[in-house]
């Protein structure tokens, strides 16, 4: 299973649209593909979106419009699970409770976890994004430096680098869930981000997406967010996908 659960994910400034997060999930599931739905959690006047499947209590992908979207990846564990806060759990609380992005970063970093996660944060200020590195009892934040930022399934911190030889066993050339191919998937997206025009379309930026080994054949879902304007676009895994 370590091998074969991969995201990709990647934000970047748009003139125009503002803060955009864009996320494969690929699963090998092949059920979630078609089974994906987005899903409105209402409290009084409180709204959250998230995409979905349905019986999913967790969240793996949601956002607050206005204020922040956030996703998970997952990491290579680095130690067996334990009864604390479930990552998507944990991102379903913070969308119910959170009303900030400074608020939701600082809840996902420092609540303890029942394993390790990587948590991608876009708010709506050019730059404010972040992506968290967590272990059960520890994280890493690292923030939005530059034009682009992105995460796949390896540790970039340094402190948890010796955490990614879990994914170099039976490590192939062709293997999109190895570290390497980790890596390959990472730099592809990033590439691709720092290719698309400062002003376009969200259906533009969308496409670096379908960008191979981004997509692959384990992608159930591509998605966007806007969390300025409040606007999110899904695709769910069919013929053509």
């Amino acid at each position: 299973w370590g091998k074969l659960l991969g995201c990709t994910t990647g934000i970047r400034w748009v003139e125009g649209l503002g803060m955009v997060h864009l996320r494969n999930l690929d699963w090998p599931l092949i059920s979630m593909g078609p089974a994906t739905r987005m899903f409105r959690f209402r409290r009084g006047a409180r709204e959250f979106v998230s995409v979905g499947v349905p019986g999913q209590v967790g969240v793996l992908s949601g956002m607050l419009p206005h204020a922040y979207s956030a996703t998970i990846n997952w990491a290579p564990p680095v130690a067996f699970p334990c009864f604390d806060f479930g990552p998507a759990f944990l991102l379903r609380d913070t969308l119910e409770t959170c009303e900030s992005y400074d608020e939701a970063v600082r809840t996902l970093t420092e609540t303890r976890l029942s394993t390790s996660v990587f948590f991608a944060v876009c708010g709506t200020k050019q730059g404010q994004a972040c992506v968290i590195e967590r272990t059960q009892r520890e994280a890493v934040v690292r923030p939005m430096s530059g034009t682009v930022l992105v995460q796949a399934n390896h540790h970039v911190a340094e402190q948890f680098g010796k955490n990614n030889e879990d994914i170099l066993e039976g490590e192939t050339e062709d293997d999109l869930f190895s570290l390497q191919g980790s890596k390959r998937r990472a730099d592809t997206l990033s590439q691709a981000l720092l290719e698309i025009p400062f002003s376009c379309t969200l259906d533009t930026i969308s496409d670096v997406l379908r960008n191979v080994p981004v997509l692959n054949p384990e992608t159930c879902q591509r998605m966007a967010f806007c969390p300025g304007s409040g606007e999110i676009k899904v695709w769910r895994k069919n013929p053509g996908f």
